[in-house]
């Protein structure tokens, strides 16, 4: 009988960027600090295993939320192949269209968090594709291809085939690492998101401006807006204020 494969799933939700990074076969996914959102990884108490489990976990409660902020997430046990983007290509606006600027900083190369780019994770092989979508349309005014309403990516899968029988996930944060382990088939969840409902009412820049950080050179602002419903039956329920402009994007 033949012996399944040993799988680890992450899902992306939120204010996040997905970086091909450069000479090499690793992305990762960049986060920002806009100062309304909040970077946390979560995932349930039974699939992992660490010392610091305590810390991140509340007594007698299944998930476990770990903050991310100013912290770099690498995993181990992961194919050393580009990850495939081809199903979320036309769900995702790729950041060379939408921005003028060209220029990946190098913080962003060497995953170093900054005070605007609060946290990275890495990841290779395996294979990106759409969980949910926004309930409402977006487009992006003036940009060729994307200047007609569609159903955007909420939430984004990354599904992997890992290389052994578990995936050990390391966070450094101020030069210290902490490791956990996780089991095959664990599911793992990577949030941006609003810190609360009214947060995201009283917004008052687009989300999307926060990608330009990932930049050395100035950015052109894009026009995005929200025009009609999404009729695709997965719809994500996270607050959408002030609309699809807080979708996740891609570069290059």
């Amino acid at each position: 009988m033949l012996q399944a494969a040993s799988t680890l799933t992450i899902i992306f939700v939120g204010l996040i960027a997905h970086v091909q990074l450069p000479n090499t076969t690793l992305s990762t996914a960049v986060l920002p600090d806009d100062h309304e959102h909040r970077a946390v990884l979560t995932f349930q108490r039974a699939d992992a295993t660490g010392i610091l489990l305590p810390e991140w976990c509340a007594q007698f409660q299944p998930v476990c939320r770990v903050p991310l902020t100013n912290t770099h997430v690498k995993i181990s046990g992961l194919p050393r192949v580009k990850a495939d983007l081809s199903a979320v290509e036309e769900l995702i606006p790729p950041l060379t269209a939408v921005a003028t600027c060209k220029y990946i900083k190098s913080a962003v190369v060497r995953r170093e968090p900054t005070p605007d780019l609060t946290a990275f994770v890495d990841y290779s092989g395996g294979s990106l594709a759409p969980r949910t979508y926004f309930k409402k349309m977006g487009m992006i005014i003036d940009l060729p291809g994307w200047d007609v309403p569609r159903c955007l990516a909420c939430e984004i899968e990354y599904k992997v085939t890992l290389l052994d029988d578990a995936a050990t996930v390391t966070l450094i944060h101020d030069n210290v690492e902490r490791q956990l382990v996780f089991r095959s088939g664990s599911e793992l969840t990577v949030s941006n998101n609003y810190r609360d409902a009214n947060t995201a009412a009283t917004s008052v820049l687009p989300p999307m401006l926060s990608y330009f950080e990932l930049f050395e050179d100035t950015c052109q602002i894009p026009s995005v807006a929200a025009d009609g419903r999404c009729q695709r039956s997965a719809v994500c329920d996270i607050p959408e204020l002030p609309g699809p402009s807080s979708t996740q994007t891609r570069f290059p």
